[in-house]
């Protein structure tokens, strides 16, 4: 389905019901993509995901067409994704807290 190439290998799949994601390393960039069988020929569609950042795929099911994915980078918290066959905008499930925060603490 997937061919590396000099500049790009394979991370991590996951299978859905009806289609197989993809996690790729391209010129040091994580990419989604999403392959569907479609007759004898394995049809690909890059994913819109963040950009300039770590992608985890996290999670799907072969009884749905439901995916998760975690995006993070220097700027950015750790931010859970939900996407579907049906869906061209994903959805933010969750956004956890940003790391340091000094508000929270108190000096001596």
């Amino acid at each position: 389905i997937y061919n590396p190439n000099v500049k790009s290998s394979f991370v991590s799949m996951r299978k859905s019901k009806d289609f197989i994601m993809v996690n790729i390393m391209e010129n040091v960039q994580n990419k989604l993509f999403r392959y569907k069988l479609e007759g004898n020929q394995w049809l690909s569609e890059a994913i819109e995901a963040p950009k300039f950042g770590s992608i985890r795929l996290n999670a799907s099911s072969d009884q749905s067409n439901d995916y998760f994915f975690s995006y993070s980078n220097f700027i950015t918290p750790t931010t859970l994704y939900h996407g579907d066959e049906e869906r061209i905008d994903l959805e933010v499930v969750r956004k956890f807290l940003e790391g340091y925060r000094q508000s929270v603490y108190h000096h001596v």
